[in-house]
């Protein structure tokens, strides 16, 4: 449900057809052993027998496409031998002992829960091996998301360095200056003629506004010259 891969989604669907075919022959397995100890299959059981038959065969159909290579390769030799072949067998004594046949023809329940067992167990290697590539591949996904996840915490990092770098020449070249400014606007307020503008000689916008305050202490100072000398007239 949560994954977008199609490789997991293909190996997630073979996984969940194996593991439910490999409960069907479980099934299976119960529902014949306790019938190949009697003469004939009981009605319920036979009905029941039947539908597993089906639900399996039905399962194990077109599972190979849903492999890889590697895995259908590995699902010829590991789901191979004399007892696939013999379950079949049994499989179809069982089924006729309901339809005239006139008995289990023998079939030892013994033999049949030993056979389809082994059969049991050739599914649940294969199941195992898809499995294990199935987590493979989540590994894998998970591996890329963290290498994704380590560049983006890389990346949010030296955002931030060069963050705090601008704020800091921001504080060096504008907030600083304006500072300065601010107070030598304070201390012409306050009277003060002769002192030197901080930043006349930058090259910037904050350059012009510190000549132009530069040149309000001049017409501040020529403003109080000339008061002073018309006081001086005056008296």
């Amino acid at each position: 449900i949560l994954s977008t891969d199609a490789d997991q989604l293909r190996a997630a669907d073979a996984m969940v057809a194996l593991s439910e075919a490999k409960e069907r022959l479980g099934q299976q397995r119960a529902v014949g052993g306790a019938s190949f100890r009697k003469d004939r299959f009981p009605a319920d059981a036979h009905e029941r027998f039947i539908e597993l038959s089906g639900e399996y065969k039905s399962l194990m159909t077109g599972l190979k496409a849903k492999l890889t290579a590697e895995e259908a390769a590995f699902y010829d030799r590991t789901f191979s031998g004399p007892a696939i072949a013999e379950v079949e067998r049994m499989r179809r004594i069982g089924i006729a002992s309901a339809y005239g046949a006139a008995d289990n023809q023998g079939t030892d329940a013994g033999t049949w829960f030993d056979t389809i067992t082994v059969v049991i167990d050739m599914l649940r290697s294969v199941e195992t091996h898809v499995a294990d590539d199935l987590i493979a591949l989540a590994n894998r996904d998970a591996q890329e998301s963290m290498t994704r996840l380590t560049g983006v915490a890389a990346g949010l990092a030296t955002l931030l360095v060069v963050m705090s770098l601008i704020a800091y020449l921001v504080a060096r070249n504008i907030t600083r200056p304006i500072a300065r400014l601010n107070g030598d606007m304070r201390r012409l307020e306050a009277g003060e003629r002769e002192l030197s503008i901080h930043g006349a000689g930058r090259a910037d916008e904050l350059g012009a506004m510190a000549r132009s305050l530069d040149q309000f202490r001049l017409s501040l100072d020529e403003a109080d010259r000339r008061t002073a000398e018309q006081q001086r007239h005056q008296e």
